[in-house]
């Protein structure tokens, strides 16, 4: 039996809050909160801070700018214009969005949110049960919280395998810092990245296309 768990939310689910301030989530089939907000966001984009500091370096995350800079940079924009209207709209309209945020007030949400801890309740049962086997894709373990149940399922539990597919072979190094091998004993977590490009050919990512036809299928045979 395969579980597919979304513990960040999905772009695809949908919050209304009810008349007693609980939440409600729906799937969203046409992805309409989706277009509401990319139409919110172009509309505010030119009062949004770049968070991301530049150049990037590759294969280890995104760096963020430090937190002085944006600060003095929203106080200089707040004086030439002080119409946020915009961006009011767009955090409206964001909210709205089943997604769960990786900021340091998430723990706190997503113990309130009933959903969100049902689900984290039972991923953290299934890493358990004995023989599980976690796959890991698009999932890149900087959610702390996240990282240390995952971290301490492997290490309690040695026959959980986990297996995590790096999107690129510079991705792999960013996940051996992220889960060393000095916080598991029990070697029961792989990482599987594209192998390196021949001559003439090109590099490949770890695509959910490629992890299918690569892996799991070729496994099933």
């Amino acid at each position: 039996m395969f579980n597919l768990v979304k513990l960040h939310g999905s772009a695809a689910w949908r919050q209304e809050i009810r008349d007693d301030n609980k939440t409600d989530i729906f799937f969203d089939h046409g992805l309409t909160v989706v277009a509401e907000v990319e139409s919110k966001l172009d509309a505010a984009r030119t009062r949004l801070l770049d968070v991301t500091a530049e150049p990037q370096q590759q294969g280890w995350g995104p760096t963020i700018r430090p937190v002085t800079d944006l600060v003095s940079e929203a106080d200089s924009a707040l004086q030439d214009d002080a119409d946020l209207s915009d961006v009011k709209r767009f955090a409206l309209a964001y909210n709205r969005l089943g997604i769960v945020n990786p900021d340091k007030r998430k723990f706190a949400s997503t113990v309130m949110n009933e959903t969100y801890y049902e689900l984290i309740r039972r991923f953290a049962n299934e890493l358990e049960k004995e023989n599980s086997v976690l796959l890991v894709h698009g999932f890149s373990f900087r959610d702390e919280h996240l990282r240390d149940l995952v971290l301490r399922a492997a290490r309690t539990n040695p026959t959980l395998l986990v297996i995590v597919f790096c999107y690129s072979r510079g991705d792999r190094r960013s996940y051996e810092q992220l889960l060393p091998d000095t916080e598991v004993k029990n070697g029961n977590i792989l990482f599987v990245a594209p192998s390196e490009p021949g001559i003439d050919e090109n590099e490949r990512f770890a695509t959910l296309d490629v992890i299918e036809q690569d892996y799991l299928v070729a496994c099933s045979r």
